[in-house]
């Protein structure tokens, strides 16, 4: 609680306030992103009656947890789906502000040093738009799991074992993969039971002076390695698993559908990493080096041979070698910088704006004598390492990265330590230290700059130029006439097929654009509301198992390819017409050809 209001907390507020109106602003982009639709599909398949993984078969399915709620508050509030997108945007946008109010208290006594770490985590949206998804909340529960254990540090208490286990877990839920991490806390459990030993034994040798400190180390060790500390953290894993796995089967499914069905939902095309995972890891680290070089304009080893020196230079302590490393590393955040810019703006890999903050504020971790390995291993740790495990197992590339926000709110208090260490350091040229104070609050103002503008670039609108739709999930978005006519075309194909069908009956779309799915309220006829392309071996799988989600009415949707989005697995005229004579060879169609897509209404299931 703030027992007194100062200077900063209003500095704090302000700013708050100004990036608020920059979310505001932004809240009401034009951009129709794919993904942002698709994620209450899964929550709206559920209250229609539909079951996970025996109905649905996207990877993703077991995040609609943590947004089953805020859909179905929705649907018994409003009854439809009309402006369903532009709440949960909003619903985001609380639970950003209120996430990043809770930063800013957590670390208030380091006064402006909390305003700006509030600052990094409020600037940095994910996928550049506000949106409560697997992706933004994983980065939520991994930020509630890290503060924990930095209270645990300070507190020996079981509640804070139990939810630093339970946010962990729920990392788990957002994304399975992150289970990795948990493996990396067993192997250092492990060692510490090892070197316990080691440490006991040197304190029966040691001097008074030395016992103090042996003993201070093995109490904090033992407060997160022990055995009794790895029980109480595994028993919160545990709650936020029995959470999850009441939630699973009171959807419907039977555990004899789950081992059925299991099989079917790692033959994802689009998540293939279980089919071929040796190959997958190759060619993601593939990806990575090409990636990396492209934002490093052709220069990727500028950064290794910068970190290679720092370390292995023995006078790095030195004051003058301080301040040429710090210049080198504002230099490099701004090449890498302008990298982004030059190579990657075009498309999702701009969110790889990170990387340039974590040059400077590690460096300033390096050289600070007096470490704060409590952020480091907290939370700086843990930021990096399920960033990396994000990276790996997610298809969206380096926009994955902007996890390490986590990271960067630790890196901010390097930075700040280093400057109050470097304050003390006596040294001869008094300009050249605090020019060397300059470059990192520079740098730390051009993070959050860079961030800011990211976002809101293409996502601002004019709202004299732009008219807002007033049906459908985008209910209360602002297009341009362009778009706005397009989707209301689009939604027109649409009514006719509500028109056709009764409530009960299932729909099948092959579109990239799932909000169809939730502008229809149809039973879904497929294994997921995202299939941006045909997969009919997949198709005909799932018939087999479901036979009562044949459908009545399949659409291809072909016409609405939003301005600035890429157009990768968007649905083109040829594309449509190829599409739809291969379903027409499984089903005994009827075609009618609608404005923006081919409508086939099924006489007779042949499959």
């Amino acid at each position: 609680m703030l027992k007194k209001l100062r200077k900063y907390d209003l500095i704090f507020v302000i700013a708050m306030f100004a990036v608020l109106l920059m979310h505001l602003a932004c809240i009401y982009g034009a951009d129709h992103f794919a993904d942002e639709s698709f994620y209450p599909t899964i929550p709206l398949r559920l209250l229609n009656g539909d079951s996970l993984v025996g109905d649905e078969w996207h990877l993703t399915q077991f995040s609609s947890l943590f947004l089953y709620l805020p859909v179905r508050i929705w649907m018994s509030i409003k009854g439809t789906t009309d402006g369903i997108i532009l709440f949960l945007r909003y619903f985001y946008l609380v639970i950003h502000t209120s996430v990043s109010v809770g930063i800013y208290s957590f670390f208030r006594k380091n006064k402006l040093w909390a305003v700006v770490g509030a600052l990094m985590f409020y600037t940095q949206v994910p996928l550049r738009f506000l949106s409560a998804n697997y992706h933004s909340l994983l980065a939520l529960f991994l930020l509630f799991f890290t503060i924990t254990l930095l209270k645990i540090y300070k507190k020996n208490n079981i509640f804070l074992y139990l939810c630093a286990g339970f946010f962990y877990g729920c990392c788990c839920v957002c994304n399975p993969f992150e289970c990795m991490l948990f493996g990396i806390y067993v192997f250092a459990c492990i060692v510490w039971r090892v070197k316990l030993f080691a440490y006991k034994k040197r304190i029966s040798e040691s001097s008074e002076e030395n016992v103090l400190k042996l003993t201070q180390k093995i109490n904090v060790c033992d407060r997160f390695f022990g055995t009794k500390a790895f029980f109480k953290f595994f028993m919160g894993i545990c709650l936020a698993a029995i959470l999850s796995i009441i939630f699973f089967f009171s959807t419907g499914v039977t555990f004899i559908e789950l081992l059925r069905n299991v099989s079917y939902l790692l033959e994802d095309p689009g998540h293939d990493v279980f089919n071929s995972p040796l190959v997958a890891f190759v060619e993601k680290i593939g990806l990575t080096m090409q990636h990396f070089n492209t934002i490093s304009l052709n220069l990727p080893f500028l950064l290794p041979v910068f970190y290679i020196v720092l370390l292995v230079d023995k006078k790095r302590k030195n004051p003058t070698h301080k301040l040429c490393y710090v210049i080198v590393s504002f230099i490099l955040a701004i090449f890498y910088t302008v990298g982004v810019l030059i190579g990657a703006l075009g498309n999702s890999r701009c969110l790889a704006m990170s990387l340039p903050f974590v040059i400077i504020s590690t460096t300033s971790y390096i050289l600070t004598e007096n470490k704060n390995k409590k952020l480091f291993y907290c939370m700086w740790f843990p930021g990096l390492v399920a960033t990396i495990i994000q990276y790996l197992a997610s298809d969206l590339h380096l926009s994955t990265l902007w996890v390490l926000t986590i990271s960067n709110i630790a890196g901010v208090f390097f930075v700040k330590d280093f400057i109050s260490e470097f304050k003390l350091v006596e040294t001869k040229d008094r300009n050249l230290r605090k020019t060397c104070q300059a470059l990192l609050c520079a740098g730390i103002c051009l993070q959050l700059i860079f961030q800011c503008t990211i976002y809101i670039i293409g996502r601002t609108v004019d709202v004299n130029e732009y008219k807002e739709l007033e049906k459908g999930p985008y209910a209360g978005f602002l297009l341009e006439e362009q778009n706005y006519n397009k989707n209301n075309s689009m939604m027109d194909d649409l009514d006719v097929i509500k028109l056709r069908t009764n409530p009960d009956d299932p729909v099948w779309i092959v579109s990239e654009f799932s909000w169809m799915y939730l502008y229809l309220e149809r039973p879904f006829a497929t294994y997921s509301a995202w299939q941006p392309f045909l997969e009919m071996n997949r198709i005909i799988s799932y018939y087999h198992v479901n036979p009562e989600k044949k459908p009545k009415c399949i659409y291809i949707g072909w016409v609405y390819i939003p301005t600035g989005v890429s157009t990768g697995h968007v649905i083109d005229k040829a594309r449509a017409e190829r599409t739809a004579d291969m379903i027409i060879q499984r089903f005994d169609c009827e075609r009618e050809d609608l404005s923006n897509g081919i409508l086939l209404t099924v006489n007779q299931e042949n499959l």
